[in-house]
């Protein structure tokens, strides 16, 4: 008896620290009241004081204390606790888990929780509290279709007044994700409208401005354009009254693009106007911190900006001021039908490289192509050795020269003609002659 009253003791101090605001202390003060108990065999005061200090720890972000704290609950007051009792149990475990990041043994005891609440007389209330839990969990780890049949269950029974117009918010969000990864955008849409109608009475209105932006999204995803249009200029003045002027340029933006997907005549000036709008908004915000964001949706705003500026400009029936500019087309190459008004000789891989002068193609090889292939080898240079200079060579063997029209050096033919043969015999006959001696 002594150490349950030690131990309610330490209950009540610790709940006259929490009004202090001293919380610290009050889950100092718990967990000293969970030792007494635990020493005493004093199993469901133990309960008690895990639990509370758990749900103290959580809050504080010790995430471990938590954990320990509400197993601890669970294993003391399992064998006693009642279907309300270990509901709860459940539950506070399943979200110590959660914030632990161990997804999957939180839904297992979120979904005990919805069974042990199901069996609880009156207990709609507590089993969709439960099946709320769980359908979070769910979607957190890609089970969307499962989250989706418990979030709608859940919704059935979920009251503003008695778990609070915070949770309905959240489980309508919640069940707007799912219907949009199923690829359900009207579904989506539906939801988080009818989440930004409770949330619209917060005073925080970050949340409200969030939900009328996905539900924009998701209308535009399935093609209704007027309600994408409404949403999304709903959405950019409650941006602007959260002082978040940056998200009401990428509403601009969104604006602008649902715009131009139309296929009316002033389609492109209202695209236009948008863009420029953003690119205004922009353009004031570079003057405030921070400047890289800033500068970053500026640079975008005018690059999404400028197909439009073009198209308008070729287009003189949207734009009367444009100038009707088209392309200039390429002038036709060498040998293309285009130019020749023929066929040309189709390419071969050697053409293409003697054309570009690719990696592959020889030394010269744009001089071959460009006058005609023609070769003249040119004579070994006069050496006292018989063998050429190999650094010659090989360039002389491959030089290439454009073809001449005329008669050619030394030949018969042409002023000059006969004289410079038989001056070159006179040269040549010495050698010969000596040749033959020293054979």
């Amino acid at each position: 008896m002594i150490a349950a009253r030690v131990t309610e003791a330490h209950a009540r101090l610790a709940g006259l620290a929490h009004l202090r605001g001293d919380l610290k202390e009050a889950a100092e003060q718990h967990a000293r009241g969970a030792r007494v108990a635990e020493e005493a065999a004093l199993t469901w005061y133990a309960v008690d004081a895990h639990a509370r200090l758990s749900e103290l720890s959580l809050h504080l972000g010790d995430v471990e204390t938590g954990v320990r704290s509400a197993r601890a609950a669970l294993a003391h007051g399992a064998p006693h606790a009642d279907a309300a009792a270990h509901t709860r149990l459940r539950l506070l475990l399943a979200d110590a888990l959660a914030r632990n990041g161990q997804d999957e043994e939180a839904a297992e005891h979120a979904l005990e929780a919805t069974h042990w609440a199901d069996s609880v007389p009156q207990g709609e209330g507590l089993a969709a509290w439960a099946r709320f839990r769980l359908g979070g969990l769910l979607l957190g780890q890609g089970r969307v279709e499962e989250a989706a049949v418990i979030l709608e269950a859940a919704l059935t029974g979920l009251d503003a007044e008695r778990h609070g117009d915070g949770a309905v918010v959240q489980a309508r969000w919640w069940l707007g994700d799912c219907h949009r990864r199923l690829g359900e955008p009207r579904e989506a849409a539906e939801a988080y409208l009818l989440a930004a109608e409770l949330a619209q009475h917060w005073p925080e209105q970050r949340d409200h401005a969030v939900l009328a932006n996905l539900a924009a999204d998701a209308l535009g995803d399935a093609g209704l354009r007027e309600g994408a249009e409404r949403a999304y200029a709903r959405a950019g003045e409650l941006w602007l009254d959260v002082g978040n002027p940056l998200a009401r340029v990428r509403t601009l933006r969104a604006r602008a693009w649902l715009h131009a997907a139309d296929e009316s005549d002033d389609a492109t000036e209202r695209a236009l106007a948008f863009m420029v709008e953003a690119t205004s908004v922009g353009e004031t915000l570079l003057t405030e911190p921070p400047f890289a964001e800033v500068s970053e949706a500026r640079s975008q705003a005018y690059a999404e900006l400028a197909p439009y500026v073009r198209a308008a400009r070729r287009d003189p029936r949207r734009h009367p001021g444009g100038r009707g500019r088209q392309r200039r087309r390429r002038r036709p190459r060498r040998g293309d039908p285009r130019r020749t008004g023929g066929s040309a000789r189709p390419r071969t891989p050697r053409d293409r490289r003697l054309r570009h002068g690719g990696p592959r193609a020889r030394p010269g090889a744009k001089r071959r192509a460009a006058h005609g292939g023609v070769v003249l080898r040119r004579a070994r240079p006069r050496t006292g050795s018989s063998r050429p200079r190999r650094h010659g060579a090989r360039d002389a063997r491959r030089r290439r020269v454009p073809r001449r029209s005329g008669p050619r050096r030394g030949s018969g033919t042409g002023p000059g003609g006969d004289e410079r043969r038989s001056a070159g015999r006179k040269r040549l006959t010495p050698t010969r002659r000596a040749y033959r001696t020293a054979v």
